[in-house]
């Protein structure tokens, strides 16, 4: 398991909104496997502007690399060897 904090944040630049700040702060887990990564986290709004509730975001990452390593790993010949 590894904790982590990722800051998602976001400053407009348009006349209408310029220099107001959104975004998020994010805490978590993440578990790395040999052949999948698993992770949640929290998603807590820095101001008003941001929102005002506290979601939740999941990951699944799938190495392929790694679980079709036989298919990726072997040269293939086609010819006589």
């Amino acid at each position: 398991m590894t904790p982590l904090v990722e800051l998602a944040m976001e400053t407009c630049l348009d006349a209408g909104c310029q220099g107001r700040t959104t975004g998020t702060v994010n805490p978590g887990l993440v578990w790395f496997g040999r052949y999948i990564q698993l992770g949640i986290e929290a998603r807590i709004p820095i101001n008003d502007r941001s929102g005002r509730n506290v979601g939740v975001s999941a990951l699944f990452h799938v190495f392929a690399d790694d679980v079709l390593d036989e298919l990726f790993a072997r040269p293939r010949h086609h010819g006589i060897e």
